[in-house]
């Protein structure tokens, strides 16, 4: 017979995960610092991408300009944006 290790969860049991609490017949999740570690690096990238779009959108007309490409602008701004 096989021992289980008790910090991993049983497949067939019917039981929540111990991470839950019970209030008023909903399920609330507990917060601790992992949550709040992938909440505060999801904001953080999501301003790092949004301030590289602000220089990228400022800087991209005088480039192209510089390059004499004013008819491929618009591709060379999708190429940009979809590789972020």
């Amino acid at each position: 017979m096989s021992q289980q290790d008790p910090s991993t969860p049983d497949p067939n049991s019917k039981d929540p995960p111990s991470n839950y609490h019970k209030d008023n017949n909903t399920a609330q999740f507990e917060r601790g610092p992992r949550f709040w570690t992938i909440l505060c690096v999801l904001a953080l990238v999501s301003l790092l991408t949004s301030l590289e779009a602000t220089v990228t959108s400022t800087i991209l007309p005088s480039v192209v300009a510089e390059l004499d490409g004013g008819g491929e602008y618009v591709w060379i701004a999708n190429a940009t944006f979809l590789t972020m």
